[in-house]
């Protein structure tokens, strides 16, 4: 549940994100997923936040 939060998120205040290449598989199958994704943020505004 909070990853789906965080992603709904990070799409809110990035909407330009992108994949830039094919993202790096870990390339085991006890460890699924991928070592590295690489994105870019071009095109998604910049927002300043309070803590």
């Amino acid at each position: 549940m909070e990853l789906t939060e965080s992603v709904a998120l990070l799409f809110e205040r990035l909407p330009g994100l992108a994949l830039v290449g094919e993202p790096e598989s870990r390339g085991t199958f006890v460890l699924r997923g991928h070592r590295r994704v690489e994105v870019t943020a071009s095109g998604g505004r910049r927002e300043e936040r309070d803590a």
